[in-house]
């Protein structure tokens, strides 16, 4: 009777088993088949945006590659006018070609104010008679009634070749220089950024289809077959561009067969991306045989422990579950590891960036409960004006760390004198040094060579970094010192020059000097909100030391000080030092009685600009973008608008296209009408990017209403003479 239940118990048990058994493999394919959906569907999404953002960059990469080879074209142009002017005899052909050579140039053709060809050289088979039907006539000869004005474009030829060519007006006696300099169709294809490159290393059976098209044109593919083709000619394409909406990837059907597909679209292309379903269930099988052998394996082991005593069952379940906990653990940390850097960020920038909008909203509310109280005002307007200024420092660091991590940092290479803005960065960090009771001692900057070339903005930003540090870690009443010497250089036209910053201040530990360059890295968590820091300081010296060629170390002691040392070669400007430049008085700007255009789209820009003015005295004129300035400036008299403010960032036409319109007006000021950019975008290569449409100036936002009359009444003053 006891054998026949015993029989009956494990039948039952074998049952439940298999019944277990059956579930559990139908569950693990069930849910590895909708891990695998999940894990297609973001990978679709994921390289949807990977070839959207490749085709950005090739689109922006191109774009600006035109644009230095068509700089550079104009000033080969020019160079040659200055050559031409210097030699001051008649130019036959051989001195075109020492030219060309000179200025690595294909040819040069000399044209008279007619257009006829008057010399030229040419180093192949390109000469005028084959490129006048490309060139605009009557844009290359404008160029004689305006001199300054420079004509440059590029040229594509049926060969797959171009040429990049520029016209000059002569200096010398009337006419047209025209350069140009070609590059071959082979040269073109193979150092050209394509969107087909972006796809390599994409195959059709892991990732899928990737198609790119232009409109309906399949412009590249990992499917080579697709290339060329148009869309419409694809079944697959046409069911992804009905059935899915733009940025999104999910299930369609299409010849009995069911796919995952995704489309998105960036500025000029249409990204699509599919992938079979059989494709994706390749796993499933496997899993389920496999969920099905571990749970055989279960079963016999949990036989096993059944005919142990539950003393050792127990012992082996502890560790089987302390196993699993330490897998568990690992792979935990596996797959942080990727985000981790992403994380501190995160939350880093949370609590920087809270901290002072919450002082600035605070003091907001209190200087509104306060408000019939003028010197609880004044308070609450001055700590919003720190917090803001803090603000503005964090924002201005996380950008200029992601601008250096990413390569985008363009150093200029233009004359400035040492010793003024060694003078200028003293001037600014005096001021913080004295409200804390510390002594800035400085050797006079005894140097050879003041007259320097490279890049005067990022230096000012390199030491403005490490001398607040050195104000912000120092002690009440301590002492700074600041040095600047010459050392010795293998270059007899580079000067190297040695900058040294020496603290009393709180100095680092031995520990912490190992991590003083890595991005957020301070020493106590404190830290923060004891002295205001970013954490950012130091990265971007040593990411700009090292970008301009020098390089920067550092000595410390904890509690004794610390000393930074930057060494940086700067190329020898052999211009004449101005010395003893004498000071300008202090005046009172005055705009007063002026007409400006302000173009600004945004209504509390605008707010601000017009109550500086309105302060001054001064009248202004509204226009909401570009387009409407242009028209403003158009409809107006000669030397009825004084000068023109420009953001650059507007809806319909950006500041720099205006200006560009502007100065192309023919009408006597519309070359000399000051036009000041004001816009956010305050790097370097913004400037220049500025400078080159044609503006005078660039005053970068927030903006300081002192800075700005001062420099409106600079300009109007300068193009009145």
């Amino acid at each position: 009777m006891l054998q026949i239940k015993k029989g009956k118990a494990t039948r039952r048990y074998e049952r439940i088993a298999a019944a277990i058994g059956a579930v559990l493999v139908i569950v693990v394919g069930f849910n590895t088949m909708r891990a695998e959906s999940a894990q297609t569907r973001e990978q679709l999404g994921n390289t949807i945006d990977y070839v959207k953002e490749q085709c950005t960059t090739y689109t922006r990469y191109n774009a600006a590659a035109v644009t230095k080879s068509l700089m550079r074209i104009m000033d080969n142009a020019q160079q040659v006018n200055r050559n031409i002017g210097y030699e001051g005899s008649a130019v036959d052909e051989e001195r075109l070609r020492f030219y060309a050579q000179e200025q690595r140039l294909t040819g040069i053709i000399l044209l008279d104010t007619d257009g006829s060809v008057q010399c030229e050289y040419n180093g192949d088979l390109l000469n005028f008679l084959t490129l006048q039907e490309y060139i605009e006539r009557d844009t290359v000869l404008n160029v004689v009634r305006y001199p300054q004005k420079t004509y440059a474009s590029r040229i594509d030829l049926p060969d797959g070749s171009y040429v990049d060519i520029s016209a000059y007006g002569r200096t010398d006696v009337p006419g047209v220089i025209v350069a140009y300099y070609h590059t071959t169709a082979e040269y073109a294809r193979n150092y050209t950024l394509t969107i087909q490159g972006s796809l390599a290393g994409y195959n059709t059976r892991d990732d899928g289809v990737i198609v790119v098209a232009n409109g309906d044109r399949i412009i590249a593919s990992n499917d080579e077959k697709l290339v060329d083709t148009k869309v419409e000619d694809s079944r697959i394409l046409q069911q992804i561009k009905s059935n899915l909406s733009s940025a999104a990837v999910g299930h369609f059907k299409c010849d009995g067969s069911i796919y995952f597909g995704g489309l998105d679209r960036s500025r000029d292309y249409y990204i699509y991306a599919y992938v079979s379903d059989r494709m994706v269930a390749t796993d499933m099988v496997k899993n389920m045989m496999a969920a099905l052998i571990i749970y055989l394996v279960m079963l016999t082991a949990i036989q096993m422990f059944r005919r142990r005593s539950a003393r050792e069952y127990l012992a082996e379940r502890d560790r089987r579950e302390r196993e699993f906990r330490e897998q568990l653990m690992e792979s935990a940390e596996k797959a942080e590891q990727a985000n981790r850097a992403k994380t501190e960020f995160l939350q880093r920038m949370s609590h920087d960036i809270r901290t002072p909008i919450n002082g600035i909203r605070g003091m907001i509310e209190i200087a509104n409960y306060y408000k019939d109280d003028p010197d609880k005002q004044t308070e609450c307007r001055k700590k919003i004006w720190d917090a803001s200024g803090l603000l503005l420092e964090l924002v201005n660091e996380v950008l200029d760390m992601g601008k250096l991590e990413s390569g985008e940092i363009m150093l200029e290479e233009r004359e400035f004198d040492l010793k003024e803005l060694l003078d200028s960065v003293g001037m600014v960090v005096d001021k913080q040094a004295r409200e804390r009771g510390i002594t800035i001692i400085t050797d006079g900057y005894p140097v050879e060579h003041r007259c320097l070339l490279g890049s005067p903005l990022h230096l000012r930003r390199l030491l403005m970094n490490i001398i607040s540090n050195a104000v912000k870690y120092n002690r009440v009443g301590g002492e700074i010192r600041l040095g600047c010497c010459e050392k010795p250089s293998a270059d007899p036209e580079t000067a190297q020059i040695e900058f040294t910053c020496a603290d009393t201040g709180i100095g680092m530990s031995e520990e912490f000097q190992k991590h003083v360059f890595e991005p957020f890295a301070q020493e106590r968590n404190t830290a923060r909100s004891e002295y205001g820091g970013t954490g950012l300081g130091m990265p971007i010296a040593k990411s700009l030391a090292e970008k301009m060629g020098g390089t920067l170390s550092f000595v410390s002691r904890q509690g004794v000080g610390t000393t930074f040392t930057l060494s940086l070669p700067f190329r020898i400007c052999h211009a004449p030092e101005k010395r003893n430049k004498p000071k300008r008085l202090l005046q009172t700007s005055s705009i007063a009685g002026l007409h400006v255009l302000v173009a600004e789209d945004n209504k509390m820009n605008m707010e601000i600009v017009e109550f500086v003015l309105n302060v001054e005295e001064a009248f202004i004129i509204k226009a909401v973008n570009g387009e409407e300035a242009v028209r403003i400036f158009a409809d107006s008299r000669p030397g009825e608008i004084d000068a023109i403010l420009m953001d650059v960032m507007m809806p319909v036409m950006d500041g720099l296209e205006a200006t560009r319109r502007i100065r192309a007006m023919k009408r006597p000021d519309a070359r000399t009408i000051p036009i000041i950019a004001m816009t956010a975008n305050a790097f370097a290569e913004d400037r220049q990017r500025a400078f080159a449409a044609g503006m005078d100036m660039h005053i970068a936002k927030p903006l300081e209403g002192s800075e700005m009359v001062e420099t409106l009444e600079r300009f109007v003053k300068s193009s009145r003479k």
